[in-house]
């Protein structure tokens, strides 16, 4: 998997106009010709995932996105789609973080994201700020996300994959067959956007964890656990 991010110089940039323009969301034709007419300022890229020789998703970074003039927020991304066939393998938390490394080295230090959409952004970081008013005269959630990692003496935070459970059975002394399940079972719901599992790293180690689960009450409730190393 490459994510690339193109002006339109780019060879993937017709290509990536032809997936657009034929994706099934009805956005996707916009974006096409947003990208034919290449309104795009300078800095401003499209990011475009590619398994292959095949586009499978993609996503804009912009200094506006559906939010009016009057808000100062900039700037944003846009756009996020992955293909049917391709979702469930983190493919938009890839792009996302391919645009939030980009926005730091051009000197950003957040960035913003518009969605209709309640528990899935806040999985890759970024914290709601509140609802706004569209161009669309929609009402949306807006998202923003700092382009740096938390840090602290060399700590990190970051979402839970399935490679880490191993280093967090071994960082909270329990190994055993019952607290892997365990773990599996948090990354499944994790998966099926039932609950967000963060990771605390310290030196590249795993130093704890945050599991934020929603109930069947819908109220939240949270499990912390910082074991061997304590931070």
């Amino acid at each position: 998997m490459e994510i690339y991010a193109m002006t339109k110089e780019h060879a993937l940039w017709e290509q990536t106009i032809a997936f657009a323009e034929k994706c099934s969301w009805k956005a996707g034709p916009y974006l096409a010709n947003m990208m034919r007419q290449n309104k795009f300022q300078d800095w401003e890229r499209v990011f475009a995932a590619c398994e292959g020789e095949n586009i499978v998703g993609y996503c804009t970074f912009t200094e506006k996105d559906e939010l009016p003039d009057i808000y100062d927020f900039a700037p944003f991304i846009g756009f996020v789609f992955v293909d049917e066939k391709y979702r469930g393998n983190r493919i938009s938390e890839k792009m996302i973080e391919a645009v939030l490394k980009y926005a730091g080295q051009i000197g950003y230090e957040a960035v913003y994201l518009m969605s209709g959409e309640l528990g899935l952004y806040e999985k890759y970081g970024f914290e709601k700020i509140g609802d706004y008013e569209t161009i669309f005269k929609t009402v949306d959630h807006l998202f923003v996300r700092t382009t740096k990692e938390i840090q602290g003496s060399d700590i990190q935070v970051r979402i839970m994959r399935e490679e880490d459970i191993p280093f967090i059975c071994k960082a909270d002394n329990d190994e055993s067959e019952g607290n892997v399940a365990y773990l599996e079972n948090q990354l499944a719901n994790q998966e099926k956007q039932e609950c967000t599992v963060l990771i605390a790293l310290y030196n590249g180690e795993v130093a704890g964890y945050v599991s934020c689960t929603t109930n069947a009450d819908g109220a939240a409730w949270q499990t912390a656990i910082f074991p061997a190393l304590w931070i």
